[in-house]
């Protein structure tokens, strides 16, 4: 399954996609694959939780793009308190 950006997507692959209302982007983990959508985690950094949600929602893939890890890690980094 290919991402916005035509980048194959797998299995614990970090994305960027919108929250339900469309007004933010969030971070989100690759969980599983329908035959058309992606299911995933969203990081949950509200009320200084920052970590991935056990709840995933599905979406579609053209809605995602894949980040870099160490973009990821970089800035998971500077949020962490």
């Amino acid at each position: 399954m290919l991402d916005f950006l035509r980048q194959k997507l797998e299995l614990g692959d970090v994305v960027v996609m919108n929250d339900k209302t469309y007004s933010e982007l969030k971070l989100a983990k690759v969980t599983a694959f329908t035959p058309k959508k992606v299911r995933v985690s969203v990081y949950d950094d509200r009320f200084d939780r920052n970590e991935w949600s056990t709840s995933t929602q599905l979406c579609d893939s053209c809605q995602v793009f894949k980040v870099d890890p160490e973009l990821v890690t970089t800035y998971l980094l500077k949020i962490a308190k």
